[in-house]
């Protein structure tokens, strides 16, 4: 099962046949940090190129906001309905806010930021969406031109949250899969490594045990040499 994975993370492309390559276990976890760093540096480059595009598209809302919040009705109403369309308006305004301040430019390419940032993201969108649901409809009455950009302007944003979500998934995916395949390998090198341990035990045994014999070879003859011996003959 391991060596499945390993092959589907070096697969390449069947050209032509190669001989097949010995390799070490340390060598082979060499080669699996360097394929997670550069998952995590493209993974990072993409977000990276997202994360300024959604800055852009909240910076976008927030001029549309603008617009709304100085906007005439786009034609004559009721003076009730245009109170409580103002009303609305004042509160869309407020909450559109309040939920982009949550979305913040991140200067550096720290992964956990980007995941924090992604986590700021979704709770803004969600909190847009609650916005737009109490009120988006009845401000639409009094300003329909701003509330059709700023759902444009909303879809936009989802749409980057939800690409900035596959990425981040997608590097999580794969980086648990190598760190799967490296926690195998260390405890392959392990067992590799108490297998070496205990042949040199064996064979140190083996040693000690061909020594025994040889001293007891050795004194056997000993004795009987000495059962031969005149001295030995006096003494029986």
């Amino acid at each position: 099962m391991v060596l499945d994975k390993i092959k589907e993370f070096f697969r390449e492309p069947p050209e032509e046949k190669h001989e097949l390559e010995k390799i070490t276990i340390d060598e082979l976890k060499e080669r699996i940090n360097t394929r997670r760093k550069k998952l995590k540096s493209e993974a990072k480059s993409e977000a990276k190129s997202l994360i300024k595009n959604i800055i852009n598209s909240r910076d976008k809302i927030r001029e549309i906001t603008k617009d709304l919040e100085n906007a005439n009705p786009s034609e004559e109403v009721h003076p009730r309905i245009y109170k409580s369309g103002k009303e609305e308006r004042r509160l869309f305004v407020k909450k559109i806010r309040r939920a982009l301040n949550k979305i913040n430019s991140i200067k550096t390419s720290n992964w956990k930021k980007i995941n924090n940032f992604h986590q700021k993201l979704r709770k803004s969108i969600n909190q847009l969406g609650k916005a737009s649901s109490s009120h988006k409809a009845r401000v639409s009455t009094l300003y329909s031109n701003q509330t059709q950009r700023l759902s444009s302007a909303f879809d936009k944003l989802q749409d980057y949250s939800k690409r900035l979500e596959e990425i981040l998934n997608k590097n999580k995916s794969q980086i648990a899969k190598l760190d799967e395949i490296y926690s195998s390998l260390e405890e392959r090198k392990e067992l590799v490594n108490r297998l070496t341990a205990l042949k040199k035990r064996v064979e140190s045994l083996k040693n000690r045990l061909e020594n025994e014999k040889e001293s007891l070879e050795k004194a056997r003859k000993s004795l009987e040499s000495l059962k031969k011996s005149k001295q030995f003959n006096f003494f029986s």
